[in-house]
């Protein structure tokens, strides 16, 4: 019993003793390029590597820099400099394996040691991003718009689906409807004939070239324009328009 505790105190006594391994110091330091070549980081690294048997290389650490330096590369070129902690915790991930550096016989790995980009160069880079993110959100907001305006439009031009719109924001005044319906008549109305107004009078126009087309061209040509025109109503959704256009020149088959 006392020689086992004798042999566990030496023990205990020589592990007190030993000294803690050196933090490691960055022998390698980096300024890869970010997401903008105009703005690098600075990468701080502790290289490490070991020789294959057999192997003989003049200068293997001058090889196992090179290596570490093209893994490092490809992981910063995917963040922006507003990123260091991120690129600091993936280069940590990327340069932890030990992979050898080509057929040198030279394996080598590393430790980030911590990545940093230059304040003002971060703080142009936010404020570039913020204008961007209000960019693209004024972007949006107009394509909403135009988007509405493009589907109210098309509702005036439709005086039975802007009837059945309005219905839809007032099932309560159904005995409005006639009412209703007549104003979006009116209004279609109004609008076509104000367009037809400003074209002017020796002004060209879609019904005088339509009109004409029916005068001038072969039996045939009415046909296939009117089957055309049919099939093109008929993908947009509008069936209304495309029944009053089977009427022409005598009816013509669905599709």
């Amino acid at each position: 019993m006392y020689r086992w505790f004798q042999r566990y105190a030496d023990e205990a006594e020589n592990s007190a003793a030993t000294p803690e391994a050196p933090a490691p110091t960055a022998n390698l330091i980096l300024r890869p390029v970010s997401r903008n070549d105009h703005f690098p980081f600075e990468v701080h690294l502790a290289v490490r590597y070991w020789i294959a048997d057999g192997v003989a290389v003049p200068d293997p650490f001058l090889v196992a820099q090179a290596g570490i330096d093209r893994r490092t590369r490809p992981v910063t070129r995917q963040y922006p400099i507003t990123e260091t902690s991120r690129v600091r915790r993936e280069l940590e991930v990327a340069l932890s394996a030990q992979k050898e550096v080509e057929s040198t016989g030279v394996v080598a790995w590393a430790t980030c040691l911590g990545v940093s980009s230059p304040t003002r160069f971060v703080e142009v880079v936010r404020r570039h991003e913020e204008l961007r993110r209000q960019e693209t959100i004024r972007d949006w907001e107009r394509e909403a718009e135009e988007a509405e305006i493009t589907y109210l439009s098309r509702l005036i031009d439709d005086p039975a689906k802007a009837t059945a719109w309005w219905f839809r924001q007032h099932p309560d005044e159904v005995l409005r409807l006639p009412e209703i319906a007549r104003i979006f008549q009116t209004l279609r109305d109004d609008l076509a004939g104000r367009a037809r107004d400003e074209m002017g009078s020796d002004g060209d126009s879609w019904d005088e070239i339509f009109a004409e087309f029916q005068r001038r061209a072969e039996p045939s040509a009415r046909y296939l324009l009117g089957h055309q025109l049919n099939r093109i109503l008929t993908e947009h959704e509008l069936g209304d328009l495309a029944a009053r256009a089977r009427m022409l020149d005598g009816g013509l088959p669905p599709g």
